[in-house]
């Protein structure tokens, strides 16, 4: 199929696989790439060294176009006031299973940044047997704004877990900042 996208970018396909974050690495960008569409590195939770590392190995993997999902980088970079990471904590977690193995969290976020909002905040549980080994674990996104130096209690319903487990655990991944001009 040819289109002005295809045109302009060399590619086969009129697709964009989606950044996603450091998620989406060097090796599905090339893969997408490589099977005609745009494939994209997603930078947003990496560092400038990750993401140069990323552009190296999907160059080595690939000779067709790809894409690079960019993004500030608040870890590195002093001029940023914000580290969703290090500014977005989750306490007093509590995971509770109900019937058909559906876990249901309940838990505090905390907004520890007195200066920037944060939205649609990324994380990830954990669910392990006995041993430590995991044995499920899920990605979801909480679509609220948190306003700076606040504090949420939330009750989330993160579905029915895989199998049976002895422990689980959850932690924020990415959020997006809000500036203080963007609120």
């Amino acid at each position: 199929m040819r289109t002005a996208f295809t045109e302009r970018f060399g590619v086969e396909h009129p697709l964009v696989q989606a950044g996603m974050g450091v998620e989406a690495g060097a090796a599905l960008a090339a893969a997408v790439s490589n099977a005609g569409a745009l494939g994209s590195i997603g930078s947003i939770g990496g560092t400038p060294d990750v993401l140069a590392e990323a552009i190296r190995a999907c160059r080595a993997a690939t000779s067709r176009p790809f894409a690079v999902n960019g993004a500030p980088f608040s870890v590195t970079d002093p001029s940023r006031p914000y580290d969703s990471r290090q500014d977005i904590q989750f306490t007093d977690e509590q995971v509770t299973v109900k019937p058909m193995r559906v876990a249901m969290w309940t838990f505090t976020l905390r907004n520890t940044n007195k200066r920037v909002a944060f939205r649609d905040v990324l994380y990830q549980t954990h669910y392990r047997d006995e041993s430590g080994k995991i044995v499920d674990q899920r990605h979801e996104v909480i679509k609220n704004i948190f306003q700076p130096g606040t504090e949420t209690r939330l009750t989330l319903n993160d579905g029915m877990v895989g199998a049976p487990f002895a422990s689980a655990t959850i932690e924020v991944l990415r959020a997006e900042a809000l500036l203080p001009a963007e609120r």
